[in-house]
C-alpha cells in the first residue's frame, strides 16, 4: 500500500513561493492555500485593464482600473462637490409668491409659490372652491 503512496507523491516546487512540497495530484502546484489565493490575486490584478487619466480638480495624473472614477483622492472629489453644491446655491433666483406676495429663492424654474400652503390656496381659487 505504501508503494502506491510513494509513487504518487512527487516532490516538485510551489508555483507561488518556490518552495519544495509533496504534489498528491497533477493539478495542484500550490504547496497551501495561501499560495494559491494569492497566485489567483495576482492573476486577476494582472488581467485588469490599466487606465491612465486626468483628475478634472487638480489636473495631476493618476493610474486606476476602475472605469468609473473621476478624481485621483477623496480630497479633490469633496473639493468638486462644494463647487458643484455652491454653483446650485448661486442659480437661484429671487421670486415673489402671488398669494401672499411674500419674495423667496428658488432653483426651479417653474416655481410660482412660496409654500405648499399658498400652492393649495392657489389651486383651489382655480378650481372654483371656496378659499
Amino acid at each position: 500500500m505504501r508503494d502506491i503512496t510513494a509513487k504518487r507523491m512527487v516532490s516538485v516546487p510551489c508555483k507561488q513561493c518556490g518552495k519544495m512540497f509533496h504534489q498528491y495530484s497533477k493539478g495542484d502546484g500550490y504547496c497551501s492555500k495561501e499560495c494559491r489565493n494569492q497566485a489567483e490575486r495576482e492573476f486577476r490584478k494582472a488581467k485588469q485593464e490599466i487606465m491612465h487619466k486626468v483628475c478634472p480638480n487638480c489636473m495631476k495624473e493618476f493610474d486606476t482600473t476602475r472605469k468609473d472614477k473621476i478624481f485621483c483622492c477623496n480630497e479633490c472629489t469633496i473639493a468638486n462637490n462644494s463647487r458643484v453644491q455652491s454653483l446650485k446655491r448661486s442659480r437661484k433666483t429671487k421670486r415673489v409668491c402671488p398669494v401672499c406676495n411674500r419674495s423667496f429663492w428658488s432653483a426651479h424654474q417653474y416655481k410660482k409659490y412660496c409654500c405648499k400652503q399658498c400652492y393649495e390656496h392657489a389651486k383651489r381659487e382655480r378650481e372654483g372652491g371656496t378659499v
